[in-house]
């Protein structure tokens, strides 16, 4: 439920996909974005917020995308699939010291 108690818990845990709210009770999705990019195969950050807008600054801060409400059972799916396949590529990337062979 706060960010204190996400990174307890993704210190112990790999995570391909973080889902972040726009605000915590004890922080913002940037401060998460700022603390998870500093792990080892980081998860990708999704942020849920009020406006679309919000992109081009999650972007800049290395999150994936965003989700705004009402979230569409469609979209969520898409987007946290999309953000698993781009972080796996990543780790096989850092794994293997290159681009795999195909892009399936």
């Amino acid at each position: 439920m706060t960010l204190e108690d996400a990174i307890d818990f993704l210190q112990e845990h790999k995570a391909a996909v973080a889902i972040c709210e726009e605000t915590l009770p004890d922080g913002t999705w940037r401060d998460a974005a700022r603390i998870l990019n500093s792990f080892p195969n980081a998860p990708m950050v999704v942020v849920i917020g009020s406006d679309r807008a919000l992109l081009d600054e999650v972007l800049a801060l290395g999150g994936f995308d965003v989700l705004t409400r009402p979230l569409r059972e469609s979209e969520v799916i898409w987007t946290v699939a999309s953000a698993w396949h781009q972080w796996m590529k990543r780790f096989q990337y850092q794994a293997t010291g290159g681009p795999s062979c195909s892009d399936a």
